[in-house]
């Protein structure tokens, strides 16, 4: 009887190779940094639509949804995914429980934990996304700080959407860079680092609270704040596209709350504009108007028009002899020349009659 042997030799080689895979998971999951605390993992465990691009050292890698939902993929520090029209994305930090979820056409880098901060750094680059904290390790937890542009959030405890589109700017016909964070739970502080730009550049804060939007509009001469109601259209779209997927921990409550009824919407209730004008730069002086044209006098235009009549009568008295008495002069060559010659200061004579017209009456 060798097959019982034979079922047992395989039946242990198959719980050695699954106890192996998980140990290997496990020790990925509890790695140590050198300050000795618990190191975070970015586990993209559910996509919805086509396929989506993971770049990590300029290399980058198409993968479908197909391949998530045969497992999840582990997301690379500095790592880049991006996903195209019709894709979605939903990720989870562990061991903090955090989730992502990316929206089409949004692209997103992953720096891993801040080693000074203690924070997980993600870096929005273009799109829109959802980020709700997590549940699952509150030993192991870190807070969140979403970068973009000049801009960034930090999401202790909620649930906030945010932005970072193209929009048309308030201040001109072009489309600008727009970031905004909606708070549908908790509360987010938001820092501006970009007015004044490099080594001038002043750090302006915050805070969104619950049932709030805060829009912001930095450039290095301008800073474009507006605080209002959450509208119906954002509360709508992230309902409509809430989290769908089964992460690798315990999901945390990602059910919008709607706020009040008695609460308006759409109505704007702080608008912050503040303009900053380098020291360096110095607006340049205006130009000097040039100064006023002489003005012609009155007796210089009667003098023109005078001038300019006289040779009007002339060349028509000429012109009238050339061609209606051709024997005034001594032959018939000499009086179609003269009648010709005779245009010339005939029209010498109007403009001077022009110019002289103007004011030559005047008291």
């Amino acid at each position: 009887m060798k097959t019982a042997p034979k079922l047992g030799i395989r039946f242990f080689l198959c719980g050695f190779l699954f106890l192996t895979s998980f140990n290997i998971s496990a020790q990925q999951w509890r790695a140590l940094t050198p300050e000795g605390t618990p190191a975070e993992l970015a586990f993209i465990y559910y996509a919805r639509g086509r396929d989506f691009s993971h770049t990590l050292r300029g290399q980058q890698t198409i993968f479908s949804a197909d391949v998530i939902r045969m497992g999840s993929v582990i997301l690379d520090r500095t790592g880049i995914v991006q996903t195209g029209a019709g894709t979605s994305l939903e990720i989870q930090l562990v061991p903090s429980g955090t989730v992502i979820k990316l929206s089409e056409n949004t692209t997103l880098v992953y720096n891993g934990i801040d080693a000074n901060g203690g924070f997980a750094d993600i870096g929005l680059l273009f799109g829109r996304i959802r980020v709700v904290s997590g549940e699952a390790d509150p030993a192991g937890f870190h807070p969140v700080i979403v970068r973009s542009g000049g801009i960034s959030a930090r999401i202790v405890e909620g649930d906030m959407g945010i932005d970072y589109v193209l929009e048309p700017s308030d201040r001109g016909m072009t489309l600008a860079p727009l970031f905004r964070i909606n708070a549908f739970r908790g509360r987010a502080e938001v820092f501006s680092h970009g007015a004044g730009g490099g080594a001038l550049a002043e750090t302006q804060s915050f805070t969104v609270e619950q049932w709030e939007s805060l829009s912001l509009d930095v450039t290095p001469t301008h800073t474009f704040v507006e605080r209002m109601s959450l509208t119906e259209g954002i509360l709508a779209y992230w309902m409509a596209n809430n989290f769908a997927g089964n992460p690798p921990l315990r999901m945390p409550d990602t059910a919008i709350a709607l706020p009040p009824a008695a609460a308006p919407q759409e109505i704007i209730r702080e608008v912050i504009v503040e303009v900053f004008v380098p020291p360096a730069f110095q607006p340049p002086p205006p130009t000097p108007a040039p100064p006023p044209r002489p003005e012609m006098g009155v007796w210089g235009r009667r003098f023109l028009l005078g001038v300019g009549l006289g040779m009007i009568g002339t060349s028509m008295a000429v012109q009238g002899l050339a061609h209606y008495a051709p024997g005034f002069f001594p032959n018939e060559g000499m009086a179609d020349n003269m009648h010709a010659f005779a245009y010339a200061p005939l029209i010498t004579g109007a403009l001077f009659t022009l110019i002289g017209t103007r004011g030559a009456f005047a008291r």
